[in-house]
């Protein structure tokens, strides 16, 4: 769900040096490629893998779980203020609604943030979700 009109999908760059999976926070690589952000409560532009439907040819995986491999183009968006998203979250946390989050520092993930009320925040969680210990899910969140 986006704030205002469409948002284009941009597909321009190849994945860079780590698998990805939709939902998961990026960052230019070099001039042709993307990788997971890998820094904690980093500065984004937002941008965010989204699912290629057309590209999962596994019907036995989940189209939002489809990984991009090394060298596959990537399709992702510049997520605005009020865009909602689906966003990967790390291992053994607990989001509530309304929950801060920011990169999490492991690649392209996001944590809940208690410290910092900054620039570093990416958006606001929709939905609680709560990860185990190597367990990572999705969760609905808008973009500030």
């Amino acid at each position: 769900q986006v704030n205002g009109s469409e948002r284009p999908i941009y597909n321009d760059k190849k994945c860079a040096t780590t698998k990805i999976k939709p939902g998961m926070v990026l960052s230019i690589a070099s001039a042709t490629t993307v990788a997971p952000v890998a820094s904690a409560d980093a500065l984004t532009s937002r941008m965010i893998a989204v699912e290629a439907s057309w590209e999962n040819t596994d019907q036995s995986v989940l189209v939002s779980e489809h990984e991009y491999a090394i060298g596959d183009t990537v399709n992702f968006v510049y997520a605005q203020p009020g865009d909602l998203v689906y966003l990967r979250v790390s291992a053994s946390q607990t989001v509530s609604i309304g929950s801060a989050l920011a990169t999490s520092g492991t690649a392209g993930e996001v944590s809940v943030e208690t410290t910092n009320k900054d620039a570093t925040i990416i958006a606001l969680a929709e939905e609680a979700v709560s990860t185990g210990v190597g367990e990572t899910k999705r969760v609905k969140a808008r973009i500030i």
